[in-house]
């Protein structure tokens, strides 16, 4: 028997597409979590592992149709999955959707303006992912930050008006930022969750005046604890 601690990766934040860059995009779902699952296994038997990787954030080089961040990839240990959070949406002709929280208990996506709920406590060990922040468009008012985590890592800075929606937060750190809108300055993307943070989202890019490059945060890895009992 081993009790089993992880989450799946992150989901990166959109980017909007060079054809309309007046909007800010949305931030990253976080992955589900799992907290000392008991799971049986036999002994000396091959088990495959595998940790999630993070969402890439969203990337509108190359004027591509649409930028949205991937969705984090999925933990598994042998046939136990700890899934991945959903990747922010990215839009031509409406507000980008964030990302959704990973597992069957996870957060739904939200629209613009509206900051991402936690997930939900689910059957045995099992705690779903955080939503994502929305984006804003070109009229007024912040964007939404991302969903706090369960365990007191508050939610990531949003990019301020007409900039990004930050990336969820997971239990082991906060989502990426929201990136800023240009206005008369620099552009800045949407902010990767650090490395450590696993299973947080990334950070969704701000609005742009101008047919530029610009990238979503993106998504930090998953993570997987194997505790070995008798």
């Amino acid at each position: 028997m081993v009790m089993l601690t992880g989450i799946g990766g992150g989901g990166g934040g959109s980017a909007p597409p060079q054809s309309n860059p007046g909007k800010g995009n949305s931030g990253g779902g976080s992955g589900e979590f799992v907290h000392r699952q008991p799971f049986k296994v036999t002994p000396l038997a091959a088990i495959t592992v595998v940790v999630g990787i993070g969402g890439a954030g969203g990337n509108n080089a190359g004027s591509v149709p649409l930028a949205p961040g991937a969705n984090g990839g999925d933990t598994l240990f042998g046939s136990f999955i700890i899934r991945g959070g959903g990747g922010a949406l990215s839009s031509v002709t409406s507000q980008p959707m964030s990302g959704y929280g990973g597992g069957a208990f996870g957060a739904p996506r939200v629209g613009e303006k509206t900051s991402g709920a936690r997930g939900f406590f689910g059957s045995g060990y099992r705690i779903g992912g955080g939503a994502g922040g929305g984006g804003t468009v070109l009229d007024a008012g912040p964007p939404g930050v991302g969903a706090p985590a369960i365990n007191g890592w508050g939610s990531a800075p949003n990019g301020g008006v007409f900039g990004g929606g930050s990336g969820a937060s997971s239990p082991y750190g906060m989502g990426g930022a929201g990136g800023n809108h240009a206005g008369g300055g620099p552009h800045i993307p949407g902010y990767s969750a650090l490395i450590t943070a696993y299973g947080a989202g990334g950070g969704g890019a701000g609005a742009t005046h101008s047919y530029i490059l610009t990238l979503g945060g993106d998504g930090a890895p998953g993570y997987l604890l194997v505790e070995w009992i008798a």
